[in-house]
């Protein structure tokens, strides 16, 4: 695949693929909050690597669904997050769960 066709595959998945999540921390003037963003693939690792130095932008790692003042969302949001986006709040442990039985499979076939 030449390098012109495989950015255009990526854009394109970037266009339909959206990675929901749910971000919670301190604004600048130590208020708590919380975010829900939908973040491009080609972004989830910069943005994961920027989460863990902390003070950072997620406007501009993706589209902001919905942020607001506290420390976790209510029941109601997270519902409407779910119904509206397809809100998963436990992606990313499903996630590591899936690396960790695909990395077992792999060692299993060596």
């Amino acid at each position: 695949m030449s390098e012109p066709d495989l950015q255009k595959m990526l854009e394109q998945i970037d266009e339909d693929v959206q990675i929901l999540t749910l971000v919670v921390g301190q604004l600048a003037d130590g208020r708590d909050h919380y975010a829900y963003v939908s973040i491009p693939p080609s972004k989830y690792e910069a943005f994961k690597a920027a989460e863990a130095k902390g003070n950072y932008n997620i406007a501009e790692f993706g589209k902001i669904l919905h942020h607001a003042n506290g420390r976790e969302p209510t029941a109601a949001v997270k519902k409407e997050m779910e119904e509206k986006y397809g809100a998963d709040h436990c992606f990313e442990e499903n996630l590591q769960a899936m690396e960790k039985r695909i990395a077992a499979a792999l060692k299993s076939e060596s």
